[in-house]
């Protein structure tokens, strides 16, 4: 990781599996914002309560990115409590 994501806000896709949940859980360690983006709610929500347990900020979208209409809600300014 170039640098420290400090403040920073990282939006993770696929993020309760695998690389994408490596990612968010590196990103939270490091201390970013973390946003998680997966199609599973409960697992994406697993994700961020162990990148919140790990003394990191991080919450599950519950979205999908692929499509869409779950990229422009994980989008969407107004819903995003982690970013402001």
């Amino acid at each position: 990781m170039v640098g420290r994501p400090t403040g920073k806000v990282a939006l993770v896709a696929n993020g309760s599996s695998a690389i994408g949940r490596s990612a968010a859980l590196a990103f939270a360690r490091a201390g970013a914002r973390v946003v998680v983006c997966a199609r599973r709610e409960d697992k994406g929500e697993e994700t961020a309560r162990v990148a919140r347990n790990a003394r990191g900020e991080a919450i599950d979208r519950g979205y999908g990115v692929i499509r869409q209409e779950g990229a422009a809600a994980v989008l969407n300014p107004g819903s995003q409590r982690v970013m402001t």
